[in-house]
């Protein structure tokens, strides 16, 4: 073959290669070199070929013949450039880069491919330049633009990427990898509408381009586009079956619909694709964590340690799970092992404070919240929990620095704003509570009109004065969100094959309160009343034990006392439904601790609210709710979401077994007067409002010599309260603020005071009881819900409903009339001594015995296929004793018996 024609094959061998017809052109190169195996061309594009076909090393050792031949040709000095860069042998490719622009400056190819290796050894800046001078020599170059703009978005420039984007493609408006280039840019600059539009016309001029649908997936995504961007990931899959980041995003996606069951087979597709991603368990924890799958929760974030030991957020979620599982102890192992990996968490430090917070480990609480503050100043919510901390402790002003220091942060920090109203109540701070509840009401209803949880607890929402309707909602927004996370559990409890026809009725009490605490000192005598042939009575405990007398009592009189604890709601409920209970009691509501969680699993057929919380949980878990017609008149019912159970006297049992010490108090030896009225008022201080406090002062300016006998709540209040007496021209010597004392000795005590005066928006509840148990009339006005009619259903069911006034001004009169009435005052105690003994109120058996009727018609509705309706429990047998009205005075107004301060009584 001659010198021509070996020419003339080398072109038609170099137009088949550049057709790609790769083994035509290569047969021909081999014939080439047979005959002249020195042909350096021939070499050359022999490796060229070897190397496109996938054989860098073969193309190593051909183009490097050619060298040999050839040592000048810059050509051959990028093509071996090119075949190092396929070894990822980045710095001989470099090398040979810069000996071809040795040898020929103006070697386009030479400086794009240079930039590119720069580029993938971290050298962005040195690629920047190197594109640069190609597009100097030839300013026509579109895959020099493309490569350019991908440095620009390396080094976080993506304006100016865009630019070498649109350069790109308007010299070559069918390349598919600039506009799928130009997409990221303009995500980068969140604008994804364009950048969905850039992937668009990625994907027209290339179909089959994975990375392009994958990118507009996640365009889609920050869009929350959710369904478009798990067709654009399904369509990647589909290009690159073995594409695990399109499924785990696939995943994010469909978490994000709440599909978590088609996540979960997403994420297993991408675990299938890598096994020891310790990523994908963590996703996999996030969504069987929604699904209520809690042990494949915490399966799949410890098989994300086990592939990741120094994963952070597998430790925190780990911990934060265990801690809502009630498991403290491994959940506060899991948090100091994050805060080791990791210790500058702020929000492992703040989750870590709120479990010391729960434990009662105020210092370490403390610590952990002063930390976090420390690394992020402006994390709201640790402010708050700090101030909570600070509450529960006493540090009073330190709460309210906290509270206010997260309103300056957020001003509608919803949770900081009902913290700080709260215990402006609680420390009777009068002066901008209205402005604080108004705004708190505004983020209230903002909230509830989104359908969104309201930020006061339902318990806090109690504290003032408002329509029934917005009780109900504020309850209703908290159950409905329990009962959401509930029913992503997918756990049933079915009663459908269950017998009742057994001789007993099994009834489960549920509290965190069996200790020393007000709702056990009501109830201490009514499990042991219970009809033992009749019922079982099984006790489930959620609260400390205090060692205390009344724990100790309810735990022998009742049949099994089980403390739930340390265990989870599902766990608690699935226990609960094993002890096959027909009668499910809740005696806590939504107070501070609840575990309502448990009964919205509905792990009974029948579930009842009574006491603790003095309203409606607005939930469809509970069926009925035990009150009396004084507390709920039916008109009521409208504002509840449970069904009345009307019990004949008052709703509230008392323990008729309570012990008053014997010990005979002087006065001096309390802080009291040796002369002068008595008027006292043990209820805590976030009771008592501006308009009751106007009324008790009007009381001591017509009651000379007398004194206000209050309950020592903290110093804030009683300096408050003070101040506000002065105010009101009343001098403030003239309160008296009483220790807490233990129960027997209290009680004895309130035999000095002449008349308790109820609170107005919260009455007394226990307090009232135990005034009248120790003899002491209590005077109390109806208002217009629940909690602040409790006290007059209390004096009904005792025998004294002239006590109940329907006005201030009569409360007001009333109480002054019968402290300066010294005869018809000693009749009243008189009657009440007497009463004691024989009305209902202080009857615990009959309340135990009308309470099990209550039980009896709930199971029989139950049984007889109806639901819950009203229940009235009727006592035909029975009569309330005699009722000698007392007389009463004219009402006094309240605006025209304001006193001068010229009129101050000392």
């Amino acid at each position: 073959m001659t010198p021509p024609e070996i020419a003339r094959k080398l072109r038609h061998a170099l137009h088949l290669h550049q057709s790609g017809d790769l083994k035509k052109a290569v047969e021909i190169y081999q014939k080439i070199l047979d005959i002249n195996p020195r042909h350096p061309e021939a070499l050359h594009l022999m490796g060229f070929a070897a190397c496109q076909a996938g054989d860098p090393e073969s193309a190593v050792a051909l183009i490097r013949r050619a060298l040999f031949i050839s040592p000048d040709c810059a050509l051959y000095h990028n093509s071996l450039g090119l075949t190092f860069k396929a070894l990822d042998r980045l710095s001989e490719a470099l090398s040979c880069y810069r000996r071809a622009l040795e040898l020929d400056p103006h070697l386009i190819e030479a400086h794009n491919n240079m930039g590119i290796v720069l580029q993938d050894m971290g050298k962005i800046e040195d690629a920047v330049s190197s594109y640069q001078k190609a597009l100097e020599i030839n300013p026509e170059l579109p895959e020099t633009y493309n490569n350019l703009g991908n440095a620009c978005l390396a080094l976080k420039n993506p304006k100016q990427a865009l630019h070498c984007y649109q350069k790109a493609v308007g010299i070559r408006p069918d390349y598919p990898e600039a506009h799928y280039n130009m997409g990221n840019a303009l995500q980068m600059l969140n604008r994804f509408q364009e950048a969905v539009m850039c992937y668009r016309r990625a994907l027209e001029n290339r179909p089959d381009y994975p990375e392009a649908f994958y990118d507009m997936g996640n365009a889609c995504q920050k869009m929350e586009d959710y369904e478009g961007a798990v067709i654009c990931y399904q369509k990647a899959a589909e290009l690159q079956p073995d594409f695990y980041d399109a499924y785990m995003n696939m995943g994010t996606a469909l978490h994000q619909q709440g599909k978590f069951e088609k996540a979960l087979l997403s994420y297993g597709t991408a675990l299938e694709i890598n096994s020891s991603s310790h990523e994908t368990y963590h996703h996999m924890g996030v969504a069987f964590q929604c699904l209520g799958r809690f042990n494949e929760a915490l399966d799949s974030w410890q098989k994300a340690l086990k592939q990741k030991p120094d994963d952070a957020e597998a430790c925190h979620k780990l911990a934060i799970l265990l801690q809502k599982q009630c498991r403290a102890d491994e959940a506060l192992i899991y948090y100091h092992k994050t805060l080791e990996l990791k210790p500058d968490y702020a929000e492992a430090l703040h989750n870590t404070g709120t479990l010391y917070q729960e434990r009662r480990q105020t210092d370490q609480a403390v610590a952990c919240f002063r930390k976090a503050l420390s690394l992020k100043p402006d994390l709201v919510q640790t402010h708050v929990s700090l101030g909570n901390t600070f509450k529960d402790g006493g540090q009073l002003d330190d709460a309210f620095l906290c509270y206010q220091t997260a309103i300056r942060i957020d001003p509608n920090h919803a949770k900081a704003h009902a913290h700080l109203a709260h215990l402006a109540r609680e420390t009777c701070s009068w002066k901008d509570l209205r402005i604080l509840t108004d705004k708190l009401d505004r983020i209230t209803k903002e909230a509830l009109e989104k359908g969104a949880r309201a930020p006061e607890m339902p318990f806090l929402s109690l504290m003032k004065e408002a329509h029934p309707s917005h009780y109900l909602a504020v309850s209703q927004s908290w159950s409905r969100d329990l009962s959401e996370k509930v029913a992503r559990t997918n756990i049933h409890f079915s009663f459908d094959t269950r017998r009742y026809e057994r001789e007993k009725i099994r009834i489960g009490y549920v509290s965190n309160n069996f200790r020393n605490h007000p709702n056990a000192h009501l109830t201490v005598g009514l499990f042991g009343l219970h009809d033992r042939n009749a019922f079982d009575i099984i006790c489930y405990s959620y609260g400390p034990d205090d060692a205390s007398s009344y724990r100790k009592r309810i735990r022998q009189e009742c049949d099994k006392f089980v403390d739930i604890r340390n265990i989870s709601d599902t766990d608690a409920a699935s226990l609960i439904f094993n002890d096959r209970i027909d009668i499910l009691v809740d005696l806590v509501g939504f107070t501070r601790g609840n575990r309502i969680s448990i009964f919205a699993l509905r792990p009974a057929p029948i579930q009842v609210r009574y006491l603790g919380f003095p309203g409606t949980t607005g939930a469809d878990f509970f069926d009925y709710f035990i009150t009396d017609r004084t507390a709920t008149p039916e008109t009521d019912a409208l504002y509840y979401t449970e069904k009345f159970v009307y019990m004949p006297n008052c709703y509230q049992v008392n323990d008729h077994t309570q012990k008053i010490a014997k010990r005979t108090w002087a006065r001096t030896e309390l802080g009291l007067p040796e002369k002068g009225f008595v008027f006292c008022s043990f209820n805590h201080p976030y009771k008592i409002d501006p308009l009751i406090f106007d009324t008790w002062m009007h009381i001591l300016s017509h009651v000379p010599g007398s004194v206000l006998w209050l309950l020592r709540g903290n110093e804030i209040a009683e300096k408050n309260l003070k101040r506000e007496a002065g105010a009101r021209g009343v001098n403030p010597g003239r309160l008296i603020f009483a220790d807490l004392f233990p129960k027997p000795d209290h009680l004895a005590r309130l035999q000095l005071a002449g008349l308790a005066l109820d609170t107005r928006v919260v009455n007394g509840h226990i307090t009232t009881s135990d005034a009248l148990w120790a003899g002491t009339p209590v005077i109390t006005v109806t208002g217009n819900h629940f909690i602040s009619r409790v006290s007059s259903s209390i004096l009904k069911a005792v025998g004294m409903p002239e006590l109940v006034t329907s006005s201030l001004d009569q409360y007001q009169g009333l109480a002054i009339h019968l402290a300066t009435h010294p005869d018809e005052l000693n009749d009243v105690r008189q009657r009440l001594a007497a009463n004691r003994r024989t009305a209902p109120l202080f009857d615990t058996a009959r309340f135990t015995a009308n309470l099990e009727n209550a039980y009896r018609e709930m199971l029989n509705i139950m049984i007889s296929g109806k639901k819950p309706r009203q229940i009235d429990v009727t006592e035909p047998w029975c009569t309330l004793p005699l009722i000698k009205p007392v007389s009463r005075p004219s009402e006094i107004p309240t605006e025209t018996n304001r006193l001068n301060s010229a009129d101050i009584c000392s």
